[in-house]
């Protein structure tokens, strides 16, 4: 049948009447029509001989009177035959004239379907395209941050991070150290240079399992996270792309993406070699949080490489009267800092001061409170403007412990500004508060002297 053509008056008479008044029918013909049927039944249930029935059925028509059920009766029967040959005659149309080529173009879209979804998953590894399904990580800095979520809101799970920038290691040291608390499993694929790095054994010292593998084989499999592969309704990946162009990375989540992160899954999973004998057992410690004591943190601050002549002292401040040196906080960092209050609050830890995170080898990792640099009696922020920055909008009138340091001459990487000017940013500016040749990076050395026992 041609859409084309104009639909006869008498079918579209039989579709008004179908469309206007078909429940009513089918309601009065569903009841009269059984009706009938059991009337007739009874009747000849009497009858004694198939000669009688005839008879009885003679009868019983010539006998018949014209009422409204009579009538009702007949005009269902009349329309639900109109009804009846009106489908068929459609049915046949359709069969002979359109169900071939029906039958190809369904053919022909499933192949459509198929080769699109082996497209998806092959542009995904070669980072050329982005699949409809995933979300956009345009820069490192949205990487830092969807990975810093996954380590701190996954529970019992296995996170696989696999030829990932080594940067990543120091940034996120406590989102590790909550992760692993939370139960979760840690695998990483690294190199064996790599893993001799202070910053990759302070992640085993944390409990995660470090794989050697060789370079080649980041090349062509997959590079990034993969968080809770088996588990289809709460599965994750990130997938950085090999050139970071135009996009960093994309990122997988839930069902629709399931069958993807198993295929990134399946493409390390035997260099995981998770059923393999641990002849490392890091994965079996759990690092806990330990007070550290306030004489310690100043004993070992003299091996800050700024403050070997600096006159130390710890001090209670608002964070109004201090002056931030940064003139932006990075978005995970803020999340990480969160995480962090979240866990001192929990273990009945007063905000701020020294703490320590103990390693498995019985060494240890300090969290130092935030340190400032006493200037013409003003007060600068050397380290920890992301956790003063965070306790300006949750409690800004409550004072909290910092590290004063005096007798310091030396500038700063960047001009002073005011809180107010303090912006989050998804990326780090090029010179932020711990670049250039005027970098405190007090943090970093304190796990430098650390590590180097290791």
């Amino acid at each position: 049948m041609n859409g084309n053509k104009s639909v006869g008056k008498f079918d579209q008479f039989v579709e008004n009447i179908k469309i206007k008044h078909g429940t009513l029918i089918f309601v009065i013909g569903a009841i009269l029509f059984p009706i009938s049927i059991l009337a007739n039944f009874f009747q000849l249930w009497d009858s004694a001989s198939f000669a009688a029935i005839i008879k009885i059925l003679y009868e019983a028509v010539t006998a018949i009177t014209v009422g409204f059920p009579t009538i009702a009766v007949s005009i269902v029967a009349i329309f639900a035959g109109l009804f009846w040959f009106k489908e068929r005659a459609l049915r046949k149309a359709l069969e002979s004239s359109s169900w071939n080529t029906s039958k190809e173009a369904l053919s022909e879209s499933l192949q459509e379907i198929s080769e699109e979804i082996k497209r998806t998953i092959r542009i995904s590894h070669s980072g050329a395209q982005n699949s409809e399904l995933v979300k956009n990580l345009e820069t490192v800095g949205s990487f830092y941050s969807k990975f810093q979520y996954l380590l701190v809101t996954s529970k019992n799970s296995l996170i696989c991070v696999c030829g990932v920038n080594r940067e990543w290691t120091y940034k996120l040291v406590f989102s590790v150290f909550v992760s692993r608390t939370r139960g979760n499993r840690i695998f990483i694929l690294c190199t064996a240079e790599e893993k001799e790095q202070k910053r990759f054994r302070l992640l085993a010292s944390l409990g995660c399992v470090l794989k050697v593998v060789d370079e080649a084989c980041f090349s062509d499999k997959f590079r990034g996270v993969i968080v809770n592969p088996s588990d289809h309704s709460d599965c994750h990946a990130i997938l950085i792309h090999k050139d970071a162009q135009p996009i960093y990375g994309n990122y997988y989540f839930g069902p629709f993406d399931a069958h993807a992160i198993n295929l990134f899954f399946r493409s390390v999973e035997e260099l995981i070699g998770m059923n393999e004998s641990k002849d490392e057992a890091a994965e079996d410690f759990i690092p806990c949080l330990e007070g550290e004591t306030e004489k310690s943190v100043l004993e070992r601050m003299l091996n800050v490489s700024f403050y070997r002549n600096g006159v130390f002292e710890f001090r209670e401040v608002l964070v109004s009267d201090t002056i931030p040196v940064s003139s932006f906080i990075e978005q995970f960092k803020y999340n990480q800092v969160r995480e962090l209050f979240e866990t001192f609050k929990r273990q009945g830890v007063s905000l701020f001061n020294p703490q320590t995170i103990k390693l498995r080898n019985g060494l240890s990792s300090t969290i130092l409170p935030p340190v400032l640099e006493e200037k013409k009696g003003l007060l600068y922020v050397a380290e920890g403007h992301t956790r003063l920055y965070y306790q300006r909008f949750t409690n800004p009138e409550i004072p909290v412990r910092v590290l004063v340091v005096k007798n310091i001459e030396e500038k700063f990487s960047r001009e002073p500004s005011t809180w107010d000017q303090v912006e989050i940013k998804i990326d780090k500016e090029p010179y932020g508060e711990n670049a250039g040749p005027y970098a405190r990076n007090i943090e970093g050395q304190f796990r430098d002297e650390i590590l180097d026992r290791l």
